[in-house]
């Protein structure tokens, strides 16, 4: 998650006038579309489906919805799984990295 938050530009939040919001907003999606980004996008979601380990499910979870752009298609697949995994932490990663990625 450290790595995620050092890689993104932070998401616009609501002490930001409409100007700042708007210039966070894309600055964040392209970041978030970066050819970097996509690839350490990919090797999270190779590390969830790999691991067993419920904190780094959850943790990989997490990671992801900050990743990946809203409405990414292979993310949203990708998560959709751990709707019904065996851990309640991470069935609510799930719900909330489904509820992050989902298109507006």
């Amino acid at each position: 998650e450290a790595l995620v938050r050092l890689a993104l530009p932070p998401p616009p939040h609501e002490d930001m006038s409409p100007e700042d919001a708007s210039a966070a907003a894309v600055a964040r999606q392209k970041a978030q579309e970066s050819e970097v980004m996509q690839k350490l996008l990919q090797q999270v979601m190779l590390r969830l489906a790999d691991d067993e380990d419920w904190g780094v499910r959850r943790v990989a979870l997490s990671a992801l919805s900050e990743m990946a752009p809203r409405g990414h298609s292979r993310a949203l697949k990708a998560v959709e799984v751990y709707l019904r995994d065996g851990d309640d932490d991470v069935r609510a990663a799930a719900a909330a990295a489904t509820g992050k990625l989902a298109p507006k």
